[in-house]
């Protein structure tokens, strides 16, 4: 289709040409954009899934076994996420989402050794050492050499360093739009 206007003895014909290229523009640019989030993305995961369970104390080998995610909306929307493969729900949220870190003051039980077992209740905290009923060991709490800041593995290891990345990828996705098409 094409519109014509006239102005005086001038007249300029408009095709759709104009519509065509900015949507070429616009496509290449979206395809391009959701690779960029999808290699973002690939990246945190890794990272993520490598950290996670060296920061736990306890595995069940389900929550720190992640995936990325693209989503295509009926609105036209795309979404690019991490998630994990976890489907439990606990307290109307993912268990993933509510794993986290020990906290500063974590301890933890330990094996000891009769000898050990002697020490410890000779000391200030004779409590913190006691023989097993069921297996008759000898057990300690001990300060947790994993303790960190408690916080919440998904949020920290996940969604923080993605979030982080977006002005990145922002800045990327611009520079190749204008070194395909001719800027300068």
């Amino acid at each position: 289709m094409a519109t014509r206007y006239r102005s005086g003895k001038v007249t300029i014909t408009l095709d759709d040409g104009l519509e065509q290229w900015t949507r070429s523009l616009l496509d290449a640019a979206e395809a391009e954009t959701v690779a960029l989030l999808e290699a973002e993305a690939r990246e945190v995961m890794e990272a993520a899934r490598g950290r996670w369970y060296q920061e736990v104390q306890r595995e069940t080998g389900q929550s720190g076994d992640l995936e990325t995610v693209t989503t295509f909306g009926a609105d036209g929307s795309v979404t690019v996420g991490i998630r994990s493969r976890d489907t439990r729900v606990r307290a109307g949220k993912p268990v993933a989402a509510l794993v986290h870190r020990p906290g500063a003051l974590s301890r933890q039980r330990v094996q000891i050794t009769r000898a050990e077992y002697g020490e410890i209740k000779k000391g200030p905290r004779p409590k913190d050492a006691w023989k097993s009923r069921k297996d008759g060991r000898f057990y300690a709490m001990k300060d947790n050499l994993a303790k960190s800041d408690g916080a919440y593995l998904f949020l920290s290891l996940v969604r923080k360093p993605l979030f982080g990345r977006v002005p990145k990828i922002a800045a990327q996705i611009g520079e190749r739009i204008v070194a395909r098409h001719g800027g300068g």
